[in-house]
């Protein structure tokens, strides 16, 4: 409780969150009274209300190829949809820009920094997931709400905040099933800071603890594992990574051997139909577009065809590594594309301006991710392996603003790098699946060009360059 309250005091007391907090509060209200046509369905968006509409009724008798997160905030915001979840996506947006505000502030950046942050998280590039039946919005919501948490965790080795992080974490997995990993990373992240970058006041069993906290997050992603495995016959909180996995080694299906026949003729059959007649001729999803034929021709049920094709999959990326690395390699460039949709703008100049701001933040984000981020990924091998030989070398002292910017630099690097990987190695790589970490992206491209430039300044700077 007295963590919350000292939050509380210092956001009233911060003049540059209450003017973020207002900005936000003016862009909800214009797009909720301007989208017209929010919210808007999309492809998935079906699949999604089903689940939903199954938590209404309590009908639970049936394996769910979406996980439960997205749906039960659908539920609770009223069935059929309605203007409602783009109100609630809004106020979601919101909260976590003015938790990057936060953030930013704790770690020492200027004011006009951090208004810029705001404003651009009030473009609608930025807010247009917010009026989409998809999951993207409250991805991002849980995500930021992870990070801000964990945050203050490390910073006050306040267990119960790190506790709350992995519980975070956890809803985020079961938004986004690509990120059921995420409290082991973040408990892994939590001891290399607290027994690397900081002091241990409370001792080292504490300290401990504190950074074991987000593995609470495992729980309940265990649990519902439990029970898909033990109602439904499979291990896991969907049963779409055997599908999903068709995305990575559709180009060379047709090297699976004799013994998956009849589901190898028609995993090649239906990928044709996908790179001649499919909607981007590249035969991504096209395992989703033949599902029922493929279920037609081997006479399996959902969950048994999605495990069947699991272990197709695994086959051939063991068989044709390479391969899989050149699939992997395509989606990682791909996912750095533009997601703009229509409520953003998809045609004519709008399109044109939406993918210039794109491109102008990935560009400046991957620059400085190579300059900064090279930086400290360099003085941290360098002393890590001169403790491997002398283990009486410390890290190098280092003030505490520095700290604190070292440890949010590396937690939003971490999520990025975990989300765009992640989804390239097991799914599409689509900028979609990348979007709920933009505002992570903007806010490591601010904090890295301003620790770039307080570089700069640094009076040894100029004895480096002599």
């Amino acid at each position: 409780m007295n963590g919350i309250k000292r939050i509380v005091k210092v956001c009233a007391a911060d003049k540059v969150i209450l003017g973020a907090a207002a900005l936000m509060a003016a862009a909800t209200l214009f797009y909720g009274l301007t989208w017209h046509d929010a919210p808007v369905l999309a492809g998935d968006s079906r699949g999604y209300i089903e689940v939903a509409e199954s938590i209404q009724s309590g009908e639970f008798d049936r394996p769910f190829f979406r996980t439960p997160g997205y749906p039960i905030l659908l539920w609770l915001c009223g069935l059929p949809p309605s203007k409602t979840i783009v109100w609630v996506g809004l106020l979601l947006h919101g909260v976590a820009t003015v938790l990057g505000v936060w953030l930013m502030g704790e770690v020492g950046l200027g004011a006009r920094l951090r208004i810029v942050f705001a404003g651009l998280m009030g473009l609608p590039l930025y807010v247009q997931s917010a009026g989409i039946l998809l999951t993207e919005n409250v991805a991002q919501f849980s995500l930021v709400a992870t990070t801000a948490l964990l945050w203050f965790s490390l910073r006050t080795r306040s267990l119960t905040f790190a506790m709350f992080a992995g519980l975070f974490a956890a809803f985020a997995a079961m938004v986004r099933p690509a990120y059921q990993l995420l409290p082991v990373v973040l408990s892994l992240f939590g001891i290399a800071t607290l027994t690397r970058l900081g002091p241990t006041e409370g001792g080292k069993w504490w300290t401990r603890c504190v950074a074991c906290g987000p593995a609470l997050g495992l729980v309940p992603i265990l649990a519902l594992c439990t029970w898909n495995y033990k109602h439904h016959g499979y291990f896991g909180l969907t049963y779409a990574l055997g599908g999903n996995l068709c995305n990575r080694t559709a180009l060379f299906v047709e090297r699976a051997e004799m013994k998956w026949e009849p589901l190898r003729s028609a995993l090649i059959e239906g990928r044709n139909r996908g790179l001649v007649r499919g909607k981007s001729h590249t035969a991504l999803q096209y395992q989703w577009d033949q599902w029922a034929m493929l279920k037609a021709v081997t006479s399996l049920n959902d969950v048994e065809l999605a495990k069947r094709l699991a272990r197709l999959n695994m086959e051939l990326i063991l068989q044709n590594p390479l391969e899989y690395l050149a699939a992997v390699g395509r989606a990682l460039v791909s996912s750095l594309f533009p997601y703009v949709t229509r409520l953003a703008g998809q045609h004519g100049i709008r399109q044109i301006l939406w993918t210039g701001v794109h491109f102008l933040v990935i560009g400046a984000w991957l620059l400085q991710l190579w300059m900064v981020g090279g930086r400290l990924a360099h003085d941290f091998c360098v002393w890590a392996f001169v403790r491997f030989k002398r283990k009486d070398v410390s890290l190098p002292l280092v003030v505490e603003q520095d700290r604190r910017r070292y440890v949010l630099y590396a937690s939003l690097a971490g999520l990025i790098l975990y989300t765009i990987v992640v989804n390239a190695l097991v799914d599409v790589g689509d900028p979609r699946q990348r979007s709920p970490v933009d505002l992570f992206v903007v806010m490591q491209t601010i904090l890295g060009i301003e620790m770039f430039v307080g570089r700069m300044k640094d009076p040894d700077v100029d004895r480096i360059i002599r």
